[in-house]
């Protein structure tokens, strides 16, 4: 890990406990400075709306969503 610390991205604290040392992640506060930009995502962000939405009203027409979802977490468990 790189020991440099970024005031962007956070920290690492060490606090020790007895003879234990514990290494503890601290995030800046929000919001970030300079601003996160997401302007070059926006058509992204729709289009990924607009796919639940279509999951979304074929879920509402299914006669048993359990089974349609086990078929795909059973697909994904296969490829794995």
């Amino acid at each position: 890990m790189d020991n440099e610390e970024s005031p962007r991205l956070g920290r690492y604290v060490v606090n020790r406990y007895g003879n234990e040392s514990v290494r503890a992640f601290v995030s800046p506060p929000l919001p970030p400075s300079p601003a996160v930009r997401l302007d070059s995502l926006q058509q992204l962000l729709e289009q990924a709306n607009q796919a639940l939405g279509r999951l979304d009203g074929l879920a509402s027409i299914l006669p048993d969503l359990s089974l349609f979802i086990y078929t795909y977490v059973r697909k994904e468990a296969v490829l794995s």
